[in-house]
C-alpha cells in the first residue's frame, strides 16, 4: 500500500521534525499501529522506499499481509495519529483493494506563509480518496 502524509495535514512542525524525516516508515508504522486492532498488527509488513516530495510530502511504500488489515487501513485514511497529530493516507497498489472513503479532515486553520494569510480550501483528490489543499 502506498502511504501518503502531505505536510499541509501536519499538526507536527513538518519541515524541521528531523525525527519524522529521518525514519518516515517508522512513523507510518506508528500511525498503522494506532488505527489497527492489536490482532492486525502481526499483519503490518515493511515499510520502503520513502521520499519527500515537494519539501513538505512524504510518501513511501508498505507491505500489508491481510485484505482486512488493509482494509482497515484505508477505511482510516486521513484520520489523526491519537498522540502525534500526524496523518496519513492509504492507497492500495494491489490488485484486489479498492480505495474507499477517508474520513473527513476537516478544515486546515490559517497559516502565515511568506507573510501572507492563507486559507486552504479542501478539494478532493481522487486518486488517493484524500483531501487537498489550495490556497484562496
Amino acid at each position: 500500500m502506498r502511504f501518503v502524509a502531505p505536510g499541509v495535514y501536519q499538526t507536527v512542525d513538518w519541515p524541521t521534525g528531523d525525527a519524522l524525516n529521518k525514519s518516515p516508515g517508522a512513523h507510518a508504522r506508528n500511525w498503522a499501529i494506532d488505527v489497527v486492532d492489536s490482532a492486525s498488527k502481526a499483519h503490518l509488513g515493511d515499510s520502503f522506499h520513502f521520499e519527500i516530495q515537494n519539501r513538505r510530502d512524504i510518501r513511501g511504500m508498505f507491505r500489508i499481509h491481510d485484505y482486512a488489515t488493509a482494509m482497515t487501513l484505508l477505511r482510516a485514511s486521513g484520520t489523526k495519529h491519537s498522540s502525534n497529530g500526524e496523518r496519513w493516507f492509504v492507497e492500495p497498489v494491489a490488485e484486489g483493494l479498492t480505495s474507499c472513503p477517508p474520513k473527513s479532515c476537516g478544515s486546515r486553520p490559517k497559516m502565515e506563509e511568506d507573510g501572507v494569510n492563507m486559507h486552504a480550501e479542501l478539494t478532493e483528490w481522487p486518486n488517493l480518496g484524500l483531501l487537498q489543499a489550495g490556497s484562496s
